[in-house]
């Protein structure tokens, strides 16, 4: 297989430093996905197609046409994020194993970096995630932005070196991971060499790679491709009816008959004037009519392409009315849609969380905490999507079930809507005395048996 130095010799030749770099993010297959990557952060900052729309002339001047920006895109790539991540996620395996490492997700701010990687992939579709300990031996991760990454593959597609590379007014800087140290450079300006910063030691290897890998390339597909033509056409139509509610709101003033003065000028502005005309004469203003029935249609059927194509619920953008009161299956159904995109990506979320437990099981082993294969193994992550509920429904079905004895407290503390920590609340129900177990017959007095085979007696029962 094909390994970093011969890909390093194949592609730039023989090198005796790491200058090769420089050529290697010049490469045209990672400039042509950084300029994309770049082009799809600028429109969801707003900086739309319908922006170039040219100055045009109206009446003998020059009029700057309406230009509507609709942000859907950048609601529709919050919506997935939140939908997925909003809930935080749930650790599950063995207490000792579990707590551990709800302990390091806790202290190293790792849900929050979890967060940042779900809105890489929902507008990159693809995301990177390198682990380490800082200075205070405390366990972190970071996301790498898309538009700083150029990752390096052999001809299997197989990751074997990455490069973190951004520019600021004066410098460009250099991060380089061979997946055993990650060396730091600055680059030297017009056409200089690279200038060795800082090597050091990687615990965790390679950064972590994310990808749906829904197309040919290595990095997968954009969902903003998919919606940014349909965006554009809405942002089109409507713009144009603005100018055309503009336009239509200058009326031509219409005289048909004989004016009682019909030797003075009407005054262009007719608006707090008097217009003495015969019995005979009309006036009235002509207007143009806008067809704004034909308009919605053609909004309508954009906004539902628009929410197909990206496996939005039409409720969640405020379309298709409101619900209420609805069972637990009926709000399963209405977000289908959703529930399918969220589970892709938690498919792929949930490896990088396998990878990113099997780090942290390294760097925890330096600070002497080891585990078990046994214990490793029942380590799990559990997605909550962000999908509203009947939390009725839910309760009584969770009570149902504790009624045949079918499930745990925490489980039901775990399942149940209304709670937010479940460790707090186990700690809580210690402390008021719920894990007792349940007190039998304490006092029971004299008790005989009748002719009849009954009993009878007086006694007291707690239970």
């Amino acid at each position: 297989m094909q390994n970093l130095q011969q890909y390093v010799e194949d592609r730039h030749g023989r090198q005796s430093d790491h200058n090769w770099l420089l050529n290697e993010v010049k490469s045209v297959e990672h400039t042509n996905r950084i300029e994309h990557a770049l082009e799809i952060e600028e429109y969801l900052e707003g900086q739309h197609q319908i922006l170039n729309k040219p100055v045009e002339e109206y009446k003998g001047e020059w009029y700057e046409p309406k230009k509507v920006i609709l942000q859907h895109g950048k609601t529709i790539c919050n919506y997935h994020t939140s939908y997925l991540l909003q809930n935080k996620y749930q650790f599950t395996g063995w207490d000792r194993v579990k707590e551990i490492y709800e302990g390091v997700d806790s202290r190293g701010s790792f849900y929050q970096t979890t967060y940042e990687l779900g809105d890489s992939m929902s507008q990159h579709d693809y995301a990177f995630e390198y682990g380490y300990m800082d200075e205070n031996r405390n366990i972190k991760s970071r996301r790498i932005k898309a538009i700083h990454s150029y990752p390096i593959f052999n001809d299997f597609g197989t990751m074997i070196a990455f490069i973190e590379h951004w520019k600021n007014a004066r410098k460009s800087y250099y991060i380089f991971y061979d997946g055993e140290f990650v060396y730091t450079f600055i680059g030297g300006s017009k056409g200089g060499k690279l200038q060795h910063m800082d090597t050091k030691y990687s615990i965790t290897g390679l950064p972590t790679f994310i990808s749906t890998g829904q197309d040919v390339s290595k990095l997968g597909r954009s969902m903003v491709n998919d919606f940014v033509p349909i965006i554009d056409v809405m942002e089109e139509i409507t713009s144009k009816f603005a100018d055309t509610f503009h336009k239509t709101h200058d009326p031509i003033k219409v005289i048909a008959g004989d004016m009682v003065f019909s030797k003075k000028k009407i005054n262009e502005d007719i608006v707090g004037k008097v217009l003495h005309v015969s019995d005979e004469t009309k006036v009235y203003n002509l207007t143009t009519t806008l067809d704004y029935s034909s308009l919605k249609a053609i909004y309508e059927i954009l906004t539902k392409a628009l929410l197909d194509v990206t496996n939005t619920p039409s409720i969640s953008m405020n379309q298709g009315g409101g619900a209420a009161n609805l069972a637990e299956v009926s709000i399963k159904m209405m977000y289908t849609l959703a529930d399918m995109k969220a589970g892709r990506s938690e498919m792929n979320m949930r490896k990088a969380f396998y990878e990113r437990f099997d780090k942290q099981r390294r760097m925890l082993a330096m600070k002497g905490i080891t585990f078990t294969d046994e214990e490793f193994d029942s380590l799990d992550v559990q997605f909550r999507h962000a999908r509203p509920q009947n939390e009725k429904e839910i309760i009584d079905n969770i009570a149902t079930l504790k009624s045949v004895g079918g499930i745990s407290l925490e489980t039901i503390l775990e399942r149940s809507p209304l709670t937010e920590d479940v460790k707090v609340e186990l700690i809580r129900l210690e402390r008021e005395g719920q894990f007792d177990k349940p007190r039998q017959v304490v006092e029971q007095v004299e008790v005989r048996k009748l002719g009849d085979g009954n009993v009878e007696g007086n006694g007291v029962e707690i239970v």
